[in-house]
């Protein structure tokens, strides 16, 4: 084989090994929750703060797709946070098939574990789902800290 053709898939092996990588969760950029979902932040990662809720139903026992609210009456289109289940940092603690708001508790990057009704703010690669959701956009791989 010629040495071009050796480096042409030496790089197309490191692009494919770079794709496959899991992000590391970091702090985002502060973004007021109104303009979170705005275009220009596809792709971007952003931080929010809010109150984070539980779906109506569980669809993983791997991870979860939790709301994140502005405020603590949890009204309005919320912002979707996908949230692993685990007990290290960033992760929601497993909760049962049946559950309440009140079973959720999510652990902060800092290893701190907080209830539900804890204002907290949530950075992540911001997207747009492709099908609508109840959710305008959602945050990938997220940062959870205490809100400031």
């Amino acid at each position: 084989m010629r040495p071009s053709t050796l480096l042409v898939l030496a790089w197309i092996a490191a692009c494919l090994c770079a794709c496959g990588a899991p992000a590391v969760p970091a702090p985002g950029t502060p973004q007021a929750f109104a303009f979170a979902c705005t275009k220009p932040n596809e792709g971007q990662l952003i931080a929010v703060e809010g109150y984070l809720r539980l779906p109506a139903a569980l669809d993983s026992t791997k991870s979860v797709m939790l709301r994140l609210y502005p405020d603590p009456s949890l009204k309005g289109r919320p912002i979707g946070v996908e949230m692993p289940f685990g007990d290290g940092a960033n992760e929601a603690r497993r909760i049962n098939s049946s559950y309440r708001d009140n079973d959720l508790k999510v652990r902060l990057a800092n290893g701190t574990v907080v209830p539900f009704g804890t204002r907290v703010r949530v950075s992540g690669r911001m997207y747009i789902p492709v099908q609508p959701q109840i959710y305008e956009c959602a945050l990938q791989d997220p940062y959870v800290e205490a809100a400031k």
